[in-house]
């Protein structure tokens, strides 16, 4: 083998394995309006004929029944916004006091535990990270939420998004792509002077403060700013190409949204109905086999194989350029 020929083999594998090491970071290509082939999104439907009745939700809005609501009892209402939890393989969502977790195979749900501590005898909106941290919002305060024994805390900063004028905080949900908390504050703001925007926030699971940090601003798709219907929108999720889906529902009709958290702009998807006919939905979970890369960091376990690639392919080169010299010295 030649110098030339060592030094373009050398060259090659060296430039594929920073292309590797690029690609760590690099965001996938998606069709904003459809859910990734490995992804599911459920509902709940609010009491019917069914307690906790669950669905599978369509990229349309079609609704599939799964198992009879069975597990439950006590159910006269809609449940709020529910979690998939990644480490457990369940959901999670509460009603009148209660912690719930549902099994999405049959469709049962289990009564975990009571809630105490700050949010006892409550019923909470629920979201849970990819490590299986878990948080709760009612109205304008945020506290976390063991899921094991229903306890919760309030964050120390609740009170800044209360006397802001930050309500009334209703979809709750998580991003596994950027991993960042998302909530949209609700509350009709014509009343409020001056109006506070209604904009999707990013939640600081740190301090639990939403008011004064910068949201995109809901538009477009039949919304209008500082309009009555934004109350109506009453849960999210996201997919793991970090986009966010809605449902909008205010008792006699529902749709199905697609949103950009970077924009705030909403697309409808479609009607949210079982073979034509309205199911009342407020409460919406969606699961995916793993938690998805972070976009700017890459790191699960595919990030994982493509950097032991990259070092794979680092060594070849390294030693072809080592070749390449030990061959110069002895010519």
């Amino acid at each position: 083998m030649n110098r030339s020929t060592l030094r373009s083999i050398a060259g090659a594998a060296l430039a594929l394995s920073g292309a590797a090491l690029l690609g760590l970071g690099a965001t996938v290509a998606h069709a904003a309006a459809t859910l990734p082939a490995d992804n599911n999104l459920y509902a709940i439907g609010c009491a019917d004929t069914n307690d906790f009745q669950l669905y599978e939700v369509s990229s349309t809005g079609e609704l599939t029944a799964i198992g009879d609501g069975s597990g439950s009892d006590d159910f006269y209402d809609c449940v709020p916004q529910a979690a998939w939890d990644w480490s457990t393989g369940l959901a999670y969502f509460s009603w009148d006091g209660d912690l719930y977790s549902m099994d999405v195979a049959t469709g049962d749900s289990t009564l975990v535990a009571a809630l105490t501590g700050d949010f006892a005898e409550t019923t909470v909106n629920i979201a849970i990270g990819r490590n299986g941290e878990s948080y709760a919002i009612d109205d304008c305060k945020i506290a976390t939420i063991n899921l094991t024994n229903g306890a919760t805390q309030y964050l120390s900063g609740y009170e800044t998004n209360c006397d802001g004028g930050f309500y009334y905080f209703d979809p709750f949900a998580y991003n596994a792509t950027n991993d960042t908390y998302y909530t949209i504050n609700v509350d009709n703001t014509e009343d409020d002077t001056p109006p506070i925007d209604n904009m999707i926030y990013p939640v600081n699971t740190s301090t639990g403060v939403v008011f004064g940090t910068t949201g995109s601003v809901l538009t477009g798709a039949n919304f209008t700013l500082d309009d009555d219907l934004i109350d109506s929108y009453r849960t999210m999720s996201f997919d793991s190409n970090g986009v966010g889906w809605l449902i909008w529902d205010n008792g006699t009709l529902g749709a199905l949204y697609s949103v950009d958290v970077a924009t705030g702009n909403l697309t409808s998807e479609g009607v949210v109905a079982d073979g034509g006919t309205y199911k009342q939905i407020q409460s919406t979970f969606l699961k995916s086999p793993t938690p998805p890369a972070l976009a700017d960091t890459g790191i699960d376990t595919s990030g994982l194989g493509t950097l032991a690639g990259f070092g794979a392919v680092l060594m070849v080169g390294s030693a072809l350029l080592f070749a390449l010299r030990r061959r110069a010295l002895n010519v």
